[in-house]
């Protein structure tokens, strides 16, 4: 069972919070910068990826805003990968990505807990090679598609920084030679990052 519905309730009651006033007023007006690394499980949509439709993900993202600023920005890369087995089909999967977009960072509990929401477009890369015995086919296609996140971070110490992130990914299809996939996808990760 994929566990997003439970973790959309729980950015969803941070998000409320930051809407309500609960937001804290910046320490300093001073553009605020974060580098993160993410790692995490993502969950593809449709059957094109039976047994390999749960793949780990790594990434590294930039993000920037203003605390009086309506909105800030976010660039990141990531890749995710898996292989399995279709009865006598071997099938491995890799998956990069480049993104950016647009990105919304509130500041509560003492400049310290920070839910944030974003969307942008997304520039992405899978390879699928199927093999069995002699034989094989493969999947090397790029796509264009658009996403939407939300989650949350808390910053410890001197800007060291801990948080969850919820991605969803629309509009990816992968096709080459006849065959075809849909890229969408669900996305759960941990993030690890620091504020300068």
């Amino acid at each position: 069972m994929r566990p997003v519905f439970p973790f959309l309730c729980a950015l969803t009651l941070l998000g409320s919070c930051a809407a309500t006033g609960g937001e804290t007023k910046p320490k300093s007006p001073a553009t605020i910068s974060n580098v993160t690394m993410l790692v995490g499980q993502r969950y593809l949509d449709n059957g094109d990826w039976d047994s390999v439709d749960e793949q780990t993900s790594f990434g590294v993202e930039f993000d920037s805003y203003g605390p009086f600023d309506p909105v800030g920005f976010e660039v990141g890369f990531s890749i995710a990968e898996d292989s399995g087995k279709v009865g006598p089909i071997d099938i491995d999967t890799q998956t990069w990505e480049l993104y950016a977009g647009a990105r919304k960072t509130f500041s509560l509990a003492g400049d310290r807990l920070h839910p944030y929401l974003a969307a942008g477009a997304s520039w992405s890369n899978a390879e699928v090679d199927a093999s069995a015995g002699g034989s094989s086919a493969d999947i090397d296609e790029d796509a264009l598609a658009f996403y939407m996140r939300a989650g949350a971070y808390y910053t410890f110490g001197e800007g060291f920084n801990l948080g969850l992130d919820y991605r969803k990914l629309i509009g990816a299809d992968y096709s080459a030679s006849g065959a075809s996939a849909d890229g969408d996808f669900d996305q759960v990760s941990l993030g690890i990052g620091y504020s300068f």
